[in-house]
């Protein structure tokens, strides 16, 4: 069965690759040649042992490659244990790109899980692996480049929020994979639920009612509290299929709208965008063409000239909030009394473009509240221009 990353996955690497070519190619190379799968098998060897094949969790082994069948992965399976107790109580993947490489904590022995859960939590691992090597590895690099730049001094939010909702779209693209390996959703709910130390595999048929919306488990009175992006994921996989056919649905998966509080890069590029159009259109009027608001226009994006455009705008996506709408409201309201003259006209070119928007309300809204007690430039609100 045939499980790829999902839009979101290839988006940020797309956006990655595209404007940052030379970090993004040195990830590339650092991330799958011979030196990294070196450093990665030593450190491996200094904290794990292979696990062996006839011994006690043989059985283990086994399901284990069955698990990678069911993912059509071909590449072989080797089980690791550690030598010490570590803080991750559930199985992980150690990333080599030519071999599926699962470490078990040290207690894996003493465990009890029945088949379809291992088969599940390792499925989990396993799908892990083949993520990082669809698409040649590239969600792999996306996120070994973001997890680098989150380390850095001064990170802007929007990369901390592009890992966030990538490593969320990850882990339930995990989940997934778990549910095609045991072939039981609630043996992958029990295990999904395991990953976290709020929630008890015993509440996996309670959870799989989530189907409407993706924060009921955190919210239900008789079910325990659980962060919102665990019983996200929950959702996820309780409206998900894996019978002859897979039908993965992410709905509530990542935010509906574009918040400017909280943006990613993808989000980021929209909003910049919108703001460049915004900016070309309203220049392009005589009456805002002015060196003060094509100042503005360039502080705002130094590395670009503005181009005037007179195309008329298209009406903003249902997916922006209303902080954006707002931000809008504002930029337009900026530009139109950017440069102390002509500002009637100036404003009812500025009201005209909100039109275009679709957000006019909103801006003479805004505009009446920051122009109080000036009737006369107040009246170049009235003024509606055709597109």
């Amino acid at each position: 069965m045939q499980l790829e990353p999902f839009a979101y996955h290839l988006a940020i690497a797309d956006r990655l690759e595209r404007t940052e070519p030379d970090l993004w190619h040195w990830f590339q190379r650092e991330h799958a040649g011979e030196r990294y799968r070196e450093l990665t098998e030593a450190d491996l060897a200094s904290r794990a042992d292979p696990v062996d094949r006839e011994g006690t969790l043989g059985r283990r082994y086994k399901l284990a490659e069955t698990t990678r069948d069911r993912l059509s992965i071909d590449v072989p399976v080797t089980l690791f244990r550690l030598r010490e107790a570590a803080v991750r109580a559930q199985p992980f993947l150690v990333f080599i790109p030519d071999a599926v490489c699962i470490v078990l904590p040290i207690d894996s022995a003493e465990r009890r899980d029945d088949d379809d859960e291992w088969l599940a939590t390792v499925g989990r691992e396993i799908a892990r692996h083949r993520l990082y090597t669809a698409q040649d590895g590239r969600v792999h690099v996306a996120t070994c480049m973001l997890q680098w730049r989150v380390q850095q001094e001064e990170c802007p939010p929007e990369i901390i929020e592009t890992l966030r909702r990538l490593t969320l779209a990850s882990e339930a693209y995990c989940d997934i994979g778990g549910y095609i390996a045991c072939e039981s959703r609630s043996a992958a709910m029990r295990a999904l639920l395991r990953t976290d130390p709020g929630a008890t595999p015993e509440d996996a048929e309670a959870y799989l009612s989530l189907t409407d919306r993706p924060d009921a488990a955190a919210e239900s009175a008789d079910r325990p509290a659980i962060p919102l992006e665990l019983s996200a994921r929950a959702g996820v996989l309780a409206r998900s299929t894996a019978g002859s056919a897979l039908n993965i649905d992410i709905t509530g998966l990542l935010p509906p709208t574009i918040e400017l509080g909280a943006l990613d890069l993808l989000d980021q590029e929209t909003v910049c965008n919108l703001t460049r159009e915004v900016l070309a259109r309203v220049l392009a009027e005589p009456a805002t063409g002015m060196l003060a608001a094509t100042a503005q226009a360039r502080e705002m994006f130094p590395d670009a000239s503005v181009i005037p455009d007179r195309k008329p705008l298209d009406h903003v996506s249902p997916s922006l909030s209303a902080s954006v709408i707002e931000y809008l409201a504002f930029l337009l309201l900026d530009l139109a009394t950017a440069e102390g003259t002509r500002l009637r006209d100036s404003i009812a070119v500025a009201a005209a473009a909100a039109d275009e928007l679709g957000i006019g309300p909103r801006f003479r809204e805004i505009a009446r509240q920051e122009l109080r007690g000036r009737r006369g430039l107040q009246a170049g609100l009235a003024t509606r221009r055709a597109a």
